[in-house]
């Protein structure tokens, strides 16, 4: 092979590899262009519905005589976004802005009918994991704990009480975070209807249901998915019993009505917003998610 014949030869391997190059560069950029178009997509979906969700908000207050109150609307927001993520924890995060400028019984009624509203939109979009069986005894134990909540609620202190809860939450989420590996092999129907007992107190008394069967479901190991189908009807069915239950107390006001509607938008948005990272994170990080939460929850409790 002569001179000539060898600079024709690296000519042409120089050509094929700057157009194998090219190439590449351009698949990169389409799939990069591809994955920023659909990242101002989502963007763009998020400001539209948290637009639509404060101007209904806006609009059900205007209907109802009641202004929006922003205090109440970033709380419900933030309360949502967290139980669509975790799926619980909504009555926490809502509730430690709002107990601080109204009466426990003119909040904790408001706080069911909003997570009420969360538990709905999140089962139907979760629907085809849900344990309805395997929630039984969990539910079944919560009727049973509805009664004693209601008392603490009218009788007793309720801040004490969510004192000693958020203490226990805080406790059990550090320790949990730096145990990450121990799990419960054992269980049965027993010890799901007692946390269930105790969820039911919890819901009556601060609107928390989902602390017990929550702490229970992640000792065991259950992976994210079955976890949800079991915590979420149970949190459904308890506090839709207790709504009742409050209702016929007379617990339950067409005041707490009002003021649901003005939140009912941006409980909607906030856990729309919610389920779209749930469906984002595996199952390590949702056990980390739900302890972290468990541990802000119980801070919402002492302050």
């Amino acid at each position: 092979m002569n001179v000539a014949q060898r600079v024709r030869g690296l000519a042409l391997l120089s050509l094929c590899a700057v157009g194998t190059t090219s190439a590449a560069d351009g698949s990169g950029n389409r799939h990069s262009a591809e994955a920023s178009a659909t990242k101002v997509i989502a963007l763009s979906r998020a400001v539209l519905f948290c637009t639509l969700a404060i101007a209904a908000t806006t609009a059900a207050g205007w209907l109802t005589g009641t202004g929006p109150h922003p205090l109440v609307v970033i709380s419900v927001l933030s309360g949502a976004l967290v139980a669509g993520l975790a799926g619980f924890a909504f009555s926490a995060v809502a509730g430690a802005l709002l107990l601080h400028w109204a009466t426990p019984l003119a909040v904790v009624p408001l706080l069911l009918a909003c997570s009420i509203t969360t538990q709905l939109f999140s089962i139907a979009k979760l629907r085809r994991t849900m344990q309805w069986r395997r929630c039984v005894p969990f539910v079944i134990g919560g009727l049973v704990g509805i009664p004693f909540g209601a008392a603490l609620l009218r009788d007793t202190d309720p801040h004490r009480f969510g004192l000693c809860l958020g203490a226990f939450l805080i406790t059990y989420g550090t320790f949990m975070l730096l145990k990450p590996g121990l799990v419960v092999r054992g269980g049965n129907c027993l010890a799901d209807a007692a946390c269930g007992v105790l969820g039911g107190i919890t819901g009556g008394a601060v609107a928390f249901p989902g602390a017990a069967p929550t702490i229970w479901c992640g000792l065991r190991g259950l992976p994210k998915d079955i976890q949800r189908g079991v915590v979420q009807p149970f949190i459904l069915a308890i506090q839709v019993a207790t709504l009742v239950y409050f209702s016929r107390l007379g617990i339950l006001t067409s005041a707490t009505i009002a003021s649901y509607l003005v939140c009912a938008p941006a409980v909607l948005f906030g856990t729309w917003l919610g389920l779209s990272l749930f469906d984002r994170v595996d199952d390590a990080a949702f056990r980390r998610v739900v302890l972290i939460f468990l541990i802000v929850s119980g801070a919402s409790f002492l302050f």
